[in-house]
């Protein structure tokens, strides 16, 4: 079974001047109450999936998941303005692998 929705954390390596990384609490808590109204939810921290921002390095990781799990639709959280770029990307290779598929960004 597919999961109806993939919630997605961009890598914040390079903007960051800390070393740590934690799940943003408004997709956690975006997770939650999909579950309660029964829907299927996966989230992808992709500072984990790619320890380095780097985007070629991050798109792969991101694909990958992608290949797994076929959500009809990506959410993608923005923290601050430098992901931007990369939250167009993440959307635009999940609507050229599932054009059926909805992409939503946030933050």
């Amino acid at each position: 079974m597919s999961d109806n929705v993939l919630l997605v954390n961009l890598p914040l390596a390079e903007m960051s001047t800390t070393p740590f990384f934690v799940m943003p609490p408004g997709l956690l808590s975006l997770a939650s109450y999909l579950r309660s109204m029964g829907e299927s939810v996966d989230l992808v921290d992709l500072n984990v999936a790619q320890k380095r921002s780097n985007s070629n390095g991050v798109l792969g990781a991101f694909e990958g998941r992608l290949g797994t799990t076929r959500p009809m639709m990506v959410g993608v959280s923005v923290m601050v303005a430098g992901q931007f770029g990369l939250a167009r990307k993440v959307c635009s290779q999940a609507k050229r692998l599932m054009p059926e598929g909805a992409t939503v960004v946030g933050g």
